[in-house]
């Protein structure tokens, strides 16, 4: 279901830009920078780490069909966010929110063609 992102675009793509840098940093925070941070406490597996951030970025998305496909998005940001927090955990942020953006923006560029 697109509703969301049609809706999203109806505000005009400064607004939807703005919003998806917010979201997409929100997301960072609580579904790699916090479930990473958590999970490392219990476990040093790079794999559960890893599919604990995509899990929990995944259920963030709310609707049964998206959760679905935004887990292999998951798995790579929470991979680049693991690989950036070595030289900073603010680098690891950006990055990961940059990678996030970009691929909301592609996203929604794909919406906008389908309703065009």
């Amino acid at each position: 279901d697109d509703q969301f992102e049609k809706e999203l675009l109806g505000y005009g793509w400064l607004v939807a830009s703005i919003l998806i840098i917010l979201f997409a940093s929100f997301e960072t925070l609580t579904g790699q920078w916090f479930i990473i941070w958590l999970t490392s406490k219990f476990t040093k597996n790079i794999l559960i780490i890893v599919l604990s951030s995509a899990t929990v970025f995944s259920l963030l998305h709310i609707i049964p069909m998206i959760i679905v496909s935004v887990f292999p998005i998951g798995v790579i940001l929470a991979w680049a966010f693991i690989i950036k927090r070595k030289i900073s955990r603010w680098s690891a942020f950006w990055i990961t929110t940059g990678i996030h953006v970009f691929h909301n923006l592609i996203v929604e560029f794909m919406v906008f063609l389908s309703i065009s």
